[in-house]
């Protein structure tokens, strides 16, 4: 089977679906993006993103300019969206995990979440940062 990488744009297309006032270009944009992934969920194509892309998809769904979704609302279309069995990626729990963590705490950025859940995975005891205090990892 096919794997296809996927970016952003294509992702918030189809997360947030046409405008009203979208030119036709964007509109034929939208189509193609909802194509990919009717492929995916008919099993004729497998997809996958990467963290980063997962990252600036969130920052989009959530920018007051763009989408202007809530965390919780950004977090459960892109939860909904990892989960499903025709999306591969590296990682997914972890990303799972940063999804929910992001959503539930303001005070972090997507990517935060991410590399405190990764730290978590790979045994790191201490995520650092050197504008915040970010939490210590199985308590050490």
């Amino acid at each position: 089977m096919k794997t296809v990488m996927i970016d952003t744009g294509v992702i918030l297309r189809a997360l947030i679906g046409p405008n009203a006032g979208d030119q036709p270009e964007e509109r034929v944009r939208f189509h193609q993006a909802a194509e990919v992934f009717r492929r995916v969920s008919r099993g004729q194509v497998q997809a996958t993103m990467t963290d980063a892309t997962i990252a600036e998809v969130v920052a989009s769904l959530t920018s007051p300019r763009l989408a202007g979704l809530t965390r919780e609302d950004a977090a459960g279309r892109m939860r909904a969206l990892l989960a499903h069995s025709g999306v591969r990626i590296s990682g997914r729990a972890a990303a799972l995990s940063a999804l929910d963590r992001w959503s539930l705490d303001p005070s972090l950025s997507f990517s935060e979440a991410l590399t405190i859940e990764r730290a978590s995975e790979t045994g790191a005891v201490l995520v650092a940062d050197y504008m915040k205090d970010l939490p210590v990892i199985n308590g050490n």
